[in-house]
């Protein structure tokens, strides 16, 4: 596909995309369950009330680099979404029964901090955001 891409963009032109990333709190949860918890291999994902996902398995940062570079893509740039911040980091957060006041709590103080640490650490997020431009 990344080579697709370079193919039909027009120079300068970007393209983004999205991978799941569980080089985070998350990830370690989701090891466990899937080894541990009753879910299948490459299925745990903290949304959804953790109902298995079809598809869930992560791509490393070496592996996208790598696979655009290979295509011909100069420059890529890994971003991290605000709004998933929380969910990377507490993915405990979207069990069922999580109490009402840490989602509470984690609501309150997230706000300011959620741009901050997507900005600062990219691998917060529960996925990784792409640019690439060629």
């Amino acid at each position: 596909a990344a080579r697709e891409f370079q193919r039909v963009l027009k120079p300068g032109g970007e393209v983004f995309i999205s991978t799941p990333n569980y080089g985070n709190v998350a990830g370690l949860v989701k090891k466990w369950m899937e080894s541990f918890g009753g879910y299948e291999k490459e299925t745990w994902a903290p949304f959804g009330k953790w109902t298995p996902q079809a598809h869930e398995k992560p791509v490393s940062i070496r592996r996208v680099k790598k696979t655009f570079s290979d295509a011909g893509f100069t420059q890529g740039k890994v971003l991290g979404m605000a709004e998933e911040v929380y969910l990377g980091l507490f993915p405990w957060a979207a069990h069922p029964k999580c109490p009402e006041a840490i989602l509470f709590r984690l609501q309150r103080g997230f706000p300011g901090l959620k741009r901050v640490l997507a900005k600062k650490i990219p691998g917060a997020s529960l996925h990784q955001f792409w640019r690439w431009v060629r």
